[in-house]
């Protein structure tokens, strides 16, 4: 049996919608700059955030582009490990 997957996409190419079996939707948002803004997964008409409101380093506390620190789930709030 095979499940079909759906894919969407927007004008600069990045991957927006995922549809899934069972009607589960995954869908990204992204910023100005291209980088991931929030991940939501929408079923059954309930819309759950995967991550959101996510922040990236400037250049000057890590590599610029690196997620820095990001909201898990509806309520959650993680900072990304410092590298070195």
């Amino acid at each position: 049996m095979t499940y079909p997957y759906t894919y969407g996409y927007n004008d600069a190419n990045e991957q927006t919608t995922v549809g899934m079996p069972g009607g589960v939707t995954e869908t990204r948002v992204y910023g100005a700059q291209g980088w991931l803004g929030s991940m939501t997964l929408t079923q059954g008409g309930t819309t759950r955030y995967l991550v959101q409101a996510i922040s990236y380093a400037d250049g000057e506390l890590g590599p610029q582009g690196q997620a820095s620190q990001a909201q898990l789930g509806d309520n959650g709030s993680r900072q990304a490990p410092a590298r070195r």
